[in-house]
């Protein structure tokens, strides 16, 4: 035992600042998957954060450890009945002691979490004063392919104050994309956010926010607006986990609540209100029959360009208030959730027969119940939802540790398709949780030392129909990966993907189907019904890295991609490498990628991961024919400056000469 105790801490101690944000981008990319998840600004954020101020381990909570990716919701519910067992952890080596976790897992949280008795609330109020950390970051984006004419001016902008202690957490941020105004008439600075947290004097858990926030409630078959993970190489984890509340850093224009949130927690039991009232995005019409105004959607796109997309900026005011009560004890948790929201004007949408059960209307209200509980190896998650008019949800879910060696999950979910949520996300095949049915299970295997592997199933299904599907569809989902990681310095890994799905062929010749017609007014239903196919998508990737000193790291990765349709198939590559050089010299870093692609068309396209500045990064998809260098730096000009600089040229096939990009980023902390 203090043999492995000695061994964990010379690992520990070699853990520097640059090694800790190399492995905060690992962690986003494995969390990216192919689907082009751009939800880590939030993480890169809170990862900061914790490097300042640290969670403890003998108060932090479920929904808190939830920020780790790599620790699975079994492993934190064994933390938490070590710790009521046996009371508080002495030393971050003691985590040694607790049922599953792993040496390499302690190491990658160590710098994020500490060992500390209860804050006594004075104390917390002269750190804040006088250890409190300020920053200020300004952020500007340029390129030569604009792509239309915009009423303002070619760059983006980003200007941030952030304040942070353990007491109290404050930012202000003000945003225009490329080509807004910076001031917009008569709709006012192009985007602000600002929030202002507050935890309880005696109780961490107790927060009050004011401003901008985030709410997350069960599985997020109704509402969840933080981080969501879907299908990707991590394939245990399938549980949403977030704390109910969170002050909002992004700069989504649309996925945030404004207004006020409280969290108060007392023994076994915690509830959280909120109130919000803030304008948004939509497609306003005018009916001459009834002389009244609708929506005919709402727009998330957070962009006011040109004169139609700014008409449409903060048309409708949303107010939204809603809870959540909780009891806690031991191994089982149970919530009680309700939300309801007010548009001012209706929604009305188009009558295509995909949107029948949409929602339509002005008040639209939901109420979940979900629950975990823990048992030995066992793990229940799940969440039944309901909306006003009682159309039902519900997701089920088991992780289970068969072996320190074998994990396995299974994820089970039925979503009518009359039930329907304003800014739900849960983990379904579809972008919102409406008209499915499906089984997941995923499986991790540690076949050795230095050899992981990991897979997932997904079959799931439409019962009704979904844009660009013009009848009740289906599909299945394989990934396998292989990890080999032979020391410390070298990870191996090849991935195969193949999804099968059923997917409109537009006008086609093929022979008529046997199928049922659904209720519908829509006279040309059928034929478009019987134009429907299979699509079948093959992916595999080879993704290698090698640290070469502690100044250099090399990576590689080989990605194909192959997409058979109604005999007709589309087939691309995708090749790039990357070199990172982080000298010595405190705060200084440079990487860069060269990277070549080529596809059929947009539907072989292939998603990549870019690396970029502090607080930023993008997963864009690539298809075409093209070449891609980028360039970042990073440059600690004094004690408290730092000044972040990506450059890239891109030369693609369709586009007429090279474009070029430049993002700059100036940080000051204090």
């Amino acid at each position: 035992m203090k043999r492995s105790c000695c061994i964990i801490f010379i690992c520990l101690t070699m853990v520097t600042s640059r090694g800790q944000e190399n492995d905060i981008l690992q962690i986003m990319e494995d969390q990216a998957g192919e689907d082009g998840n751009t939800e880590v600004e939030e993480d890169l954020q809170q990862w900061q954060i914790m490097l300042r101020h640290p969670l403890n381990l003998n108060t932090v909570g479920a929904e808190e450890f939830s920020i780790f990716h790599f620790i699975s919701p079994v492993q934190v519910q064994r933390l938490i009945i070590y710790r009521s067992a046996l009371g508080p952890l002495q030393n971050i080596l003691e985590l040694q002691a607790v049922p599953g976790w792993e040496a390499a897992q302690i190491r990658r949280i160590a710098p994020y979490v500490t060992v500390a008795t209860e804050d006594q609330w004075s104390r917390l109020i002269k750190e804040g004063i006088t250890e409190g950390k300020q920053q200020i970051l300004t952020r500007m984006s340029m390129r030569n392919n604009n792509g239309g004419q915009f009423l303002g001016s070619a760059p983006s902008f980003l200007l941030r104050y952030q304040f942070r202690s353990k007491p109290m957490q404050f930012a202000i941020n003000y945003e225009k994309d490329i080509g807004e105004q910076f001031v917009q008439p008569g709709k006012g600075l192009a985007f602000v956010s600002f929030h202002m947290a507050i935890p309880g004097r005696k109780n961490p858990r107790n927060i009050i926010v004011l401003g901008d926030f985030l709410v997350n409630m069960g599985q997020g078959l109704m509402h969840w607006q933080g981080r969501a993970i879907r299908k990707t190489g991590m394939p245990i984890i399938v549980k949403r986990q977030a704390p109910f509340i969170q002050p909002y850093r992004s700069n989504d224009e649309n996925r945030f609540h404004r207004g006020i949130a409280v969290v108060r927690n007392k023994g076994s039991w915690t509830a959280m209100i909120f109130y919000s009232d803030k304008k948004i995005d939509g497609n306003q019409k005018f009916d001459s029959i009834s002389k009244s105004y609708s929506i005919s959607s709402l727009l998330t796109s957070g962009n006011h360009r040109n004169q139609t997309e700014l008409d449409d900026k903060h048309r409708v005011r949303l107010i939204s208030s809603g809870g959540v009560l909780v009891y806690e004890k031991n191994r089982l948790r149970l919530r009680v959730n309700a939300i309801h929201h007010f548009l001012s004007l209706p929604l009305v949408k188009d009558p295509d027969p995909y949107q029948k059960y949409a929602f339509r209307g002005q008040h639209l209200a939901n109420y979940s119940l979900d629950y975990h509980y823990t048992i030995r190896n066992f793990h229940f998650f799940g969440e039944t939802a309901v909306n006003d008019r009682f159309h039902s949800a519900t997701l089920n879910g088991l992780m289970f540790s068969a072996d320190p060696r074998l994990d396995l999950s299974f994820l089970m979910r039925k979503i009518s398709p009359a039930f329907y949520s304003l800014q739900g996300n849960a983990f379904t095949e579809s972008s919102e949780p409406s008209n499915e049915t499906g089984f997941y299970t995923g499986i991790s295997m540690r076949l050795s030392p230095t050899l992981i592997l990991d897979g997932y199933a997904d079959l799931y299904s439409f019962p009704w129909l979904k844009f660009n599907i013009d009848r009740p569809g289906w599909g299945k989902d394989i990934l396998l990966q292989t990890t080999w990681k032979p020391d410390k310095k070298t990870t191996l890994y090849v991935r195969f993907r193949k999804e099968i799905k059923t997917e409109n062929q537009g006008s086609l010749n093929i022979p008529a189907l046997n199928i049922i017609l659904p209720d519908s007014d829509d006279p040309n239903l059928r034929e478009r019904m019987i134009s429907v196919g299979e699509a079948t998508r093959v992916n595999w990737r080879i993704h290698l890295s090698h640290i070469f000193s502690r100044e250099f790291e090399w990576r590689l990765r080989v990605e194909t991609s192959r997409v058979l349709f109604n005999q007709r198939v589309s087939q691309g590559y995708l090749f790039f490498s990357d070199i990172f050089w982080r000298p010595q010299q405190r705060g200084t870093a440079i990487n860069t990628r060269v990277m070549f692609y080529e596809s059929t068309d947009y539907s072989s396209r292939i998603y990549a991961f870019e690396n970029d500045v502090m607080y930023y990064s993008s997963i864009p998809s690539f298809y075409g024919r093209g070449v891609l260098v980028y360039t970042n730096a990073r440059l600690s000009m004094a004690k408290h400056w730092q000044f972040f600089v990506k450059g890239t040229l891109h030369t693609k096939q369709s586009l007429i000469g090279l474009q070029w990009a430049v993002r700059s980023e100036l940080i000051y902390s204090w």
